[in-house]
């Protein structure tokens, strides 16, 4: 298992800030993360997973505006429209 990402390197990752990716998650509509202590941290392979899971979703709605998420070799590419919130 690799190590636990923080919320500006998940941030980073999903094409992101930090502070947008605190907006979801008070939205619910991020990643899962995981706390230590009072830390929140998110594991890559399950960050991954759930842009998978956000694009098949995206692919199978009628209407959907653009919102695929295209994975680079070495991280993401910034999402074509990241302020469409929780839909």
């Amino acid at each position: 298992m690799s190590s636990a990402w923080t919320r500006r390197e998940t941030a980073e990752f999903l094409g992101c800030t930090p502070a947008g990716l605190r907006a979801l998650e008070r939205r619910g509509c991020a990643p899962p993360l995981f706390r230590v202590g009072r830390l929140v941290r998110y594991r890559p392979e399950v960050v991954r997973r759930w842009v998978e899971e956000q694009n098949s979703e995206a692919a199978q709605t009628p209407g959907a505006r653009d919102a695929k998420v295209e994975l680079r070799a070495d991280c993401i590419e910034p999402p074509a429209n990241i302020d469409g919130g929780c839909e």
